[in-house]
């Protein structure tokens, strides 16, 4: 499975991010955890170390616990656990934000490392936006 990257319009004052998001489509598997639940398939939409929008078919509920495992590619992945912030119907899929709560050092190292393969330039570029290079 090979990621994509999408530009994106400039983001307002008021969407941007410390982290940067990433527009990508990685499998995601994910359950919920309260109540248990079983696993079901998603992708992403966008990613950062501090969270995802999904896609999937079913509707996940607000604030519900979930715990997923995020292939960045066939061979690598990280699993976090998070809550969803929301969910809305789009089509005949369902869009999904979820935070994550509890990103390690270690897997937020990978993460970057993913986004810094995709595109260095731009992520660069979101880090030291608004600094003189005089």
């Amino acid at each position: 499975m090979t990621p994509y990257f999408d530009e994106k319009p400039k983001p307002n004052a008021s969407d941007r991010r410390y982290l940067p998001r990433w527009e990508v489509k990685n499998r995601v598997m994910f359950h919920c955890l309260d109540p248990a639940d079983l696993y079901r398939e998603a992708f992403t939409r966008d990613m950062s170390c501090a969270g995802a929008c999904l896609e999937s078919n079913k509707e996940v509920i607000t604030n519900q616990k979930v715990h997923l495992k995020v292939f960045l590619s066939e061979d690598q992945a990280f699993e976090v656990d998070g809550y969803v912030c929301w969910s809305k119907r789009e089509k005949a899929r369902y869009s999904t934000g979820v935070h994550f709560t509890n990103m390690t050092p270690e897997n937020q190292e990978l993460l970057l490392s993913f986004a810094f393969a995709l595109d260095k330039k731009k992520l660069v570029e979101h880090w030291f936006r608004g600094w003189d290079s005089t």
